[in-house]
């Protein structure tokens, strides 16, 4: 690995997305949509999306951005293509290769059960289905779909499953209050509560199937990111666990800082090796057995509070207010 280029972008940069040609960043502070070159770092444009940004997502030729007063339908030039204003703030859009999918909640105890989920068409911002049934999320919120459903988990431990194509209901289960974005395996939802364990549902009706021992003490933590048999997570003492998604027993741990991971800290998950950056470090590690087969130093020690995004043999690093740029050598296989 090798570092390509470094650029400061102004504000809080809590989130990003790129393509083969571009990064898209959201500035939390400022409410700043930001597009860079990817090849160079160079400013290529810059809009005023008029509140806090979080979650750009990318969705053919619209990117489509969450923010605290709805989301934004924005072209890869710049220009606005629609606006959704919603009653609480949204959390990250989930795109199936045709629609949008955004949950907008409020995420303190006292209102958890307020929050609609939409789904939009990413060109033209119109909603096809809203639901309010699912209440309020946890901060980050992401709805994951696959195969003409849509599965969540709510502030208050509720599972669900939907019908993509109309929002009706399929199936719902009750658990412990989760922390952190579920993610898909094979036939399998999974998701991590706040008390460090990990369960592992049915997608077709929502079995437990399994629930992993509480690896670390009560806290935040990350979502999950599942890949090739394997559901991984950072923890609130800075360690990535990795476990089978067949059985939930843990394959190995990796103890990558004294930090925390925070919730939009999954690790990234490029073919055959998972990626996380803490403390300035950019650690490459093998998925199958955790060994360290790389490491970068930034050189900057600042927290870290958002994963890193992958495109075209390049890793994007956010470290508060710094992009940082970093090349694959060999890029690596996505199998």
């Amino acid at each position: 690995m090798r570092l390509l280029w470094r650029e400061r972008c102004g504000g809080w940069i809590r989130s990003a997305a790129a393509t083969r040609d571009r990064v898209f960043l959201g500035d939390e502070d400022t409410g700043v949509l930001l597009c860079r070159d990817a090849a160079t770092g160079a400013k290529l444009w810059q809009l005023d999306a008029g509140a806090p940004v979080r979650h750009p997502r990318i969705a053919g030729d619209i990117l489509v951005v969450a923010t605290s007063r709805g989301a934004l339908g924005v072209t890869l030039e710049g220009e606005v293509a629609w606006k959704l204003e919603t009653p609480f703030a949204c959390f990250e859009p989930t795109f199936d290769g045709a629609s949008i999918y955004v949950w907008s909640a409020k995420t303190s105890l006292a209102s958890a059960s307020e929050g609609v989920i939409y789904r939009l068409d990413p060109r033209s911002g119109k909603v096809a289905w809203k639901t309010s049934a699912y209440g309020g999320a946890h901060t980050p919120a992401r709805i994951v779909v696959r195969d003409g459903r849509t599965w969540g988990v709510n502030y208050e431990g509720v599972v669900f499953c939907l019908d993509a194509e109309g929002g009706k209901e399929i199936w719902r289960r009750e658990t412990r209050m989760t922390f952190g974005s579920p993610d898909l395996g094979a036939d399998r939802l999974f998701a991590k509560d706040m008390f460090g364990q990990v369960r592992a549902f049915s997608t077709s009706d929502g079995t437990l199937l399994w629930e992993s021992p509480a690896l670390s003490h009560p806290g935040e933590g990350s979502g999950v990111s599942v890949s090739n048999g394997r559901v991984l997570y950072g923890e609130n003492d800075g360690t990535i666990y990795c476990l089978s998604a067949d059985t939930g027993a843990v394959v190995w741990s990796f103890h990558a800082a004294d930090a925390f991971f925070g919730p939009d800290e999954e690790p990234l998950v490029i073919g055959r090796f998972v990626f996380c950056l803490k403390e300035g470090v950019l650690t490459r590690l093998g998925l199958d057995d955790g060994k360290v087969t790389a490491r970068l130093d930034l050189e900057d020690r600042r927290f870290v509070l958002t994963r890193p995004v992958y495109a075209r043999g390049r890793v994007f690093c956010l470290i508060k207010d710094t992009l940082y740029a970093v090349e694959l050598e060999p890029p690596p296989r996505l199998y």
